[in-house]
């Protein structure tokens, strides 16, 4: 009986130790976990928005090609090309140079500085660029070639389109080639991937080689090993590119964890080592009731009644005060070390935002980032042109769009809502709108949403400029409404704000080519343009626009 009491005294702190221990690694696995998966999904939406940002950069620099050709199909040549050229870069970020090449030759290049052992290059007889540029011909589509070695030095991609116009008998003839040359490094610098670094990411850029099928990768800010990359592909003209984003390791993170670790180690060990003096206490208090018991029962009956009652009450007490003991040093180590993770937490995350807007962060953009991990293929697509009509709910795309949209909204204190007239119904929260069967309409559904974006980062960009005039305060709301309806079976989608609004001058030309209301540097003046041709030429519909006493409004009739 002796030797299992003191069996049991030994042996339960272990068995106490090593309990708490599993327990508390466990929990700092968990608060690890999740940080991890929250960064994850942070990763995954900055991974999507840098790929959207590139392609757009790209697509925005390529039209120049549209530009120049179209000047070759209405005058048969271009004249005075250096001006030309420059007003089209003096609106266009990333581009490095334009040329034309009459029959596959190089003939025109503006700024011909720097690229003058480009002058005369015979495209369809250099065996790097022939391929290429024959199946542009064939295909008579935009294709981009490269990253390359430039024959001028450098590395870059080259935007060709074949031109092709009509002789006085009618036959359509070769012209030659409208160029964009977009050197690598100027790219980089105008989506600003260049200072990711700086932020702790780590990228690549990389496409599928056209002659050896294997992936090639043309940037990147670090040769270590990616552990946890997120990968994001999207389309160029005849290819497709890929963007990899990483964490850079942090060795803050191993250290918050093993400290975390220590301190669990450390709580056990204790909480164990008050068990062991709790029950050594016990048997030695024991032994000596024993042994008072003994005496007292030599004595007097009473007296030895009361004296055992008084051990039980001391032995009650005794176990109470340690029971408490034990349940304080138990709570305060676990507080601490909840609140030195999660104080981690709060700093760990860039290490320059405040623990406000970490949980405000947390408890606003973690819906949206689960949703974008739910619907990443269709938000894939989404980026992609449309290859075909089809029907689809206007409804179901506008919000498709403020998916994107909402959390740089929220941060800039403008809210939105969606107004559905055909039942009646406000919608505040992409969670709660319904989808319907009369806001179906036929056309290009990501064409249709490549106008929304536009017409909503337009409102953005209103009601911000409204801000900076003071004619709207910084605490004042901006708001943007977006209505659905249907006028002589007709779908009807109003948006509009509480901006700055159109200036009346250009009103009437806004959706003309390369008028815009934004600084030269801040807008190129074809969005909305591209945005009435979509609604207009594309889906047979009608995209106006017109101020009102609050802000401006954009009106899209569509014919279901």
């Amino acid at each position: 009986m002796k030797s299992k009491k003191i069996l049991i005294i030994n042996i339960m702190p272990v068995i106490t130790f090593f309990f708490l221990t599993i327990i508390g690694f466990i929990y700092i696995d968990e608060i690890d976990k999740r940080i991890i998966s929250e960064h994850k999904r942070d990763l995954i939406e900055v991974t999507a928005s840098i790929a959207y940002t590139i392609e757009r950069q790209l697509n925005q620099s390529l039209f120049a090609t549209y530009t120049l050709a179209s000047f070759i199909n209405q005058f048969g040549k271009i004249n005075n090309f250096d001006k030309l050229a420059s007003d089209i870069m003096k609106y266009s970020d990333g581009i490095s140079s334009l040329q034309l090449a009459k029959d596959g030759i190089v003939s025109d290049i503006f700024p011909l500085k720097g690229n003058e052992k480009a002058i005369g290059h015979n495209l369809l007889e250099d065996p790097k660029r022939r391929t290429e540029a024959l199946i542009s011909i064939k295909t008579r589509k935009l294709t981009l070639a490269g990253p390359f070695v430039l024959v001028q030095g450098g590395v870059g991609v080259i935007g060709r389109l074949p031109v092709f116009i009509t002789n006085s008998e009618g036959n359509e003839l070769f012209w030659g080639f409208s160029i964009v040359l977009i050197k690598l490094d100027d790219l980089l610098k105008s989506v600003k991937i260049d200072k990711l670094g700086e932020k702790g990411y780590s990228f690549q850029l990389s496409r599928i080689n056209p002659d050896t099928l294997k992936e090639e990768i043309f940037a990147s800010n670090s040769d270590e090993k990616m552990h946890s990359p997120v990968s994001f592909s999207f389309d160029v003209p005849n290819g497709t590119w890929s963007l990899k984003l990483d964490v850079k390791k942090d060795k803050h993170l191993l250290y918050a964890s093993n400290l975390g670790y220590f301190f669990v180690l450390l709580t056990s060990g204790i909480i164990s080592y008050l068990i062991f003096i709790v029950l050594k206490r016990n048997k030695q208090l024991k032994t000596n009731n024993e042994e008072l018991t003994k005496i007292v029962n030599q004595e007097v009956a009473i007296r030895m009644q009361n004296e055992q009652l008084l051990i039980q009450q001391s032995k009650m007490a005794a176990m109470g005060e340690m029971i408490s003991v034990i349940a304080h040093q138990w709570k305060q180590p676990l507080s601490a070390i909840s609140l030195l993770i999660q104080d981690f937490r709060d700093a760990y995350d860039f290490n320059e935002i405040n623990k406000e807007y970490i949980d405000d962060f947390v408890k606003n953009v973690l819906d949206k980032i689960v949703f974008m991990s739910r619907t990443i293929d269709d938000f894939r697509n989404f980026l992609k042109p449309s290859k075909k009509k089809e029907y689809f709910d206007v409804k179901a795309a506008i919000a498709d769009v403020l998916s994107i949209l909402s959390g740089q909204l929220r941060n800039r204190n403008i809210t939105w809502k969606v107004i559905c007239s055909i039942h009646d119904k406000v919608f505040t929260r992409l969670s709660d709108i319904v989808l319907c069967n009369e806001a179906l309409v036929i056309g290009y559904p990501n064409e249709f949403k490549h106008v929304i974006l536009n017409i909503l980062s337009n409102s953005n960009d209103a009601i911000m400029e409204k801000r900076r005039q003071k004619i709207l305060d910084e605490g004042q709301e901006g708001l943007i409404n977006i209505e659905i309806s249907r006028r002589d079976g007709k779908v009807i989608v109003k948006i509009d704000d509480n901006g700055i609004g159109i200036p009346d001058n250009i009103l009437e030309r806004i959706f003309e080519p390369y008028v815009t209301t934004k600084e030269a540097e801040k807008g190129t003046g074809i969005g909305l343009y591209m945005a009435k041709t979509i609604i207009e030429k594309n889906m047979n519909g009608i995209l106006s626009a017109k101020n009102t006493d609050s802000g401006a409004v954009f009106i899209i009739e569509l014919q279901p």
